[in-house]
């Protein structure tokens, strides 16, 4: 039996046999375990196999090695099932059999190459990534003119998403919030105040003090740009960029957008499934615009806005003659030929339908209705739907032969109430974007209108919250900031609804539903290593997951 560590780093997979000499893992290249990220050091742990056990020593790294969370100071041990964090990089120790060690140090590693980044090729440090990596872009931002709440939130993404922070608050002095996230805990934290906003850091471990005054100082510099010229209009920027505006910081979304990243270059069909408003299309231009097929044209169709013949006739397109009137015209599948189809609501597609995407599917080549043509119709293929396929199946609504050539990797977006970390980040996007459409400057979102949108439910997701802040922003003038007298009875009745009405038990299943959700993400969805971690059976876990909602009680 051989030991190997296995993890992801954005997006892409790490697999590292254990030798049963002494290895040392960094960004070296004179390592014997080599991992490119910006928290692991040149040299930063001793490795060895030793009976079906890992051996760990730090050495010296800046960010330090962990073992289940509980950082290591000299030797220590892992076993198999236990998770080993090297900076940020978190590892899973595996026992595997010598057929597959085998098979694994044949993948060869040496042949490939990888640009090398700023980021991958400086020294590893926890500010080289703020620095190198966002730094640029705020910069971009700055001198473009982009309004000062909409800069307040890409500074506050920066800092979350560059710094080991447990919570970070950017708020006007008066209270307004123009920037929060996480939840403060026994952590050290940081408060200072510059050019009329407070920047609070609660820090995930002990921290230099010093690296917090050169965090604010970095802060207040780039606000100060924004503030010396708060009058000039953001202008049309040639951003190539297509990730998702703003980028998720919830985990799960984080980890399918990386995951999409990979997906995209294989061509595959891809299933997105989720509830109305989480943001599957958006996901589809995400997949389209990173694959092979982004030069030719991005198609989309709802299968449930038309009838059956109607949307045959959209799907395969139409001869001319046909009907009275009716003028020939290509399909969808024609149009997208070369490029992405995207079928909107697929579980709402009649039975026969069906059958006929199915044949051209197999055949690669579509006849328009009314004709015998045959035209050649190869997209790349992405669904969406909201309905319980599984319960279709069952029930001999949708056919299980497409559903095998629809799925070849499937994706559920879950929906925003599950996603506290991108709530406010949402909500403060959206405003910024409506208002400056409106020629209007906020100061952002007051502490109370910040907790009635956290408190309600958003059955419409994204897209209700979206339409919530195009509404308040017509109402708002400059340097207002949004209050719960501007947000709709039905969100201000539910915050205060659940404030006074809540039961104990409530407030306790609310609280469990965001750890256990939590865990799972960062054990990768593996129910095993999340019960392990919480310190409880794993069917005790699958138990709690049924009772509290999140999902239906089976392994992830």
């Amino acid at each position: 039996m051989a030991i190997r560590l296995r993890g992801e780093h954005d997006g892409k997979p790490i697999r590292l046999l254990v030798a049963d000499q002494p290895s040392v893992i960094g960004t070296d290249d004179a390592v014997e375990l080599r991992v490119r990220a910006p928290t692991i050091s040149r040299r930063h742990a001793l490795l060895q196999a030793i009976d079906d056990e890992l051996h760990v020593r730090d050495l010296d790294s800046s960010n330090g090695t962990r073992i289940d969370g509980v950082p290591i100071t000299g030797d220590a041990c892992a076993r198999p099932g236990q998770i080993v964090q090297f900076g940020d990089i978190r590892l899973a120790v595996e026992r595997v059999s010598d057929d597959d060690a085998k098979v694994a140090a044949e993948i060869p590693a040496a042949g490939r190459s990888e640009p090398a980044t700023a980021m991958q090729t400086l020294a590893p440090v926890t500010l080289d990534r703020l620095a190198f990596e966002h730094l640029p872009d705020l910069l971009r931002h700055a001198r473009d003119g982009t309004e000062r709440p909409e800069f307040v939130r890409r500074l506050g993404e920066a800092l979350w998403d560059s710094l080991p922070l447990a919570a970070l608050q950017l708020a006007e002095n008066d209270g307004g919030i123009l920037f929060e996230i996480g939840e403060p805990a026994s952590a050290d934290s940081a408060s200072v105040e510059f050019g009329g906003v407070r920047l609070t850091l609660a820090f995930e471990r002990a921290t230099d003090p010093a690296h917090g005054a050169r965090i604010a100082e970095l802060a207040g510099a780039l606000l100060d740009l924004i503030q010396a010229d708060s009058n000039h209009r953001r202008q049309p920027t040639d951003d190539s960029s297509t990730a998702p505006d703003p980028p998720p910081l919830d985990p799960d979304v984080q980890r399918i957008y990386q995951r999409a990243r990979r997906a995209a270059d294989s061509g595959i069909a891809v299933l997105i499934r989720g509830e109305s408003g989480t943001g599957k299309e958006l996901l589809a231009h995400y997949l389209h615009a990173h694959s092979g097929s982004q030069e030719g044209p991005f198609v989309a169709i709802n299968c449930a806005a038309m009838s059956s013949d109607l949307l045959e006739a959209e799907l395969f397109g139409i001869e001319k003659g046909v009907a009275t009137g009716v003028d020939a015209r290509a399909g969808c599948f024609e149009r997208a030929h070369g490029g992405t189809l995207f079928l909107d609501e697929i579980g709402d597609m009649p039975r026969d339908t069906q059958a006929k995407i199915l044949r051209v599917l197999q055949e690669g080549e579509v006849v328009r209705v009314g004709g015998s043509k045959r035209i050649p119709a190869r997209p790349r293929l992405i669904s969406a739907t909201n309905r319980n396929l599984e319960k279709m199946l069952s029930e001999e609504q949708f056919r299980i032969d497409l559903l095998h050539r629809i799925a070849g990797w499937q994706v559920t977006l879950p929906p925003l109430r599950e996603r506290p970390a991108d709530l406010s980040n949402l909500a403060l996007h959206f405003l910024a974007r409506y208002c400056s459409e409106h020629g209007v400057t906020v100061r952002g979102i007051s502490q109370s209108a910040l907790k009635s949108l956290r408190d309600y439910h958003w059955p419409g997701n994204v897209r209700e919250l979206q339409q919530e802040m195009h509404r308040v922003a017509v109402f708002l003038g400059d340097g207002d900031v949004l209050s719960d007298s501007d947000l709709g009875p039905a969100i201000v009745r539910s915050g205060r609804d659940r404030s006074d009405d809540e039961t104990l038990e409530a407030r306790m299943n609310r609280h469990e539903r965001m750890v256990l959700k939590q865990t799972l993400a960062d054990c990768d969805g593996n129910a095993s290593k999340a019960a392990g971690k919480l310190g409880i059976a794993r069917s005790t876990l699958y138990r709690r997951m049924a009772q509290l909602g999140l999902g239906d009680g089976n392994n992830p």
